[in-house]
C-alpha cells in the first residue's frame, strides 16, 4: 500500500492514488466542460446561420413578390392612362364635329332665312 502524504493547505492527510484519481478527475472535468462548450457553441452558430438563410430566403421571396406585383400595378396604370388619352382624344373629336355641325346648321339656318327674305 502507498504511503499517505499531507495536503499543504489543510493538513489532512491523503493517499497518493486518491489525490492522483481527483486531480485526473478535474482535469477530465474540465476538458469535457470545454468540449461541451465549444460543441455548444457550434450548434448554436449552425442554428443561427440556419435561421438567417430561412430569413433571408423568406424576405427574398416577399422582395420578389412585392416586385412583381408593383410591375402589375405599374402596366395596368400604363394601360389605363393609354385608354384614358384615347378617350379624351375620341371626346375632342366628337366636340369638335358636333361644333362643326352646330355652324353648319347655323350656316344652313341662316341661308334659309336669306331665302325666305328675298322671296
Amino acid at each position: 500500500m502507498i504511503a499517505p502524504i499531507k495536503c499543504p493547505h489543510c493538513g489532512q492527510e491523503v493517499e497518493i492514488s486518491e489525490a492522483l484519481t481527483h486531480e485526473l478527475e478535474e482535469k477530465l472535468t474540465l476538458q469535457l466542460s470545454q468540449k461541451h462548450q465549444k460543441e455548444l457553441a457550434d450548434v448554436k452558430r449552425q442554428a443561427e446561420e440556419k435561421i438567417e438563410g430561412k430569413i433571408k430566403e423568406q424576405f427574398e421571396l416577399q422582395l420578389k413578390s412585392a416586385k412583381e406585383d408593383l410591375d402589375d400595378s405599374r402596366k395596368r396604370n400604363k394601360n389605363l392612362l393609354d385608354q384614358l388619352s384615347d378617350l379624351n382624344r375620341l371626346l375632342r373629336d366628337l366636340k369638335r364635329k358636333d361644333e362643326e355641325r352646330s355652324l353648319e346648321m347655323e350656316k344652313k339656318l341662316l341661308e334659309v332665312e336669306e331665302k325666305a327674305r328675298e322671296e
